[in-house]
């Protein structure tokens, strides 16, 4: 969780732009000590919501009052969550190349790099 109120406040007009637009969409912010995110699934054409448990998809026909509309929005839905999962994995990818640059440039370094990841230590 975020406590630069800088990130607070522009997550907060992207989700604004986001509701304001009715889009959908994954937002990662990252200021000089902490970060922030946003995934928005519910646009209006949408019928994927954010539970407890996951991501929700409803799309029965009785919802949307024919088959043909409750296709259309299912078919919007599947685009969206897929989008934000190939954006989701170039964004790793991306991730990967910059942990493999930076392990390279620790390796030649003259001083101690000391880089924190829970995950992962940077050089073992």
């Amino acid at each position: 969780m975020s406590h630069d109120p800088k990130l607070k406040s522009a997550m907060a007009e992207i989700n604004f732009i986001l509701t304001k637009y009715d889009l959908g969409g994954h937002v990662s912010l990252v200021s000089e000590t902490d970060s922030e995110y946003l995934l928005k699934i519910d646009p209006s054409w949408s019928c994927a919501k954010l539970s407890e448990r996951g991501v929700k998809i409803v799309a029965r026909e009785k919802d949307f009052g024919s088959a043909q509309k409750r296709d259309e929005v299912f078919a919007a839905t599947v685009h969206l969550l897929l989008q934000i999962g190939d954006l989701g994995l170039q964004a790793k990818f991306f991730s990967s190349e910059i942990r493999d640059h930076l392990e390279k440039l620790a390796r030649y370094a003259t001083h101690s790099v000391e880089i924190e990841d829970k995950n992962k230590p940077l050089l073992q």
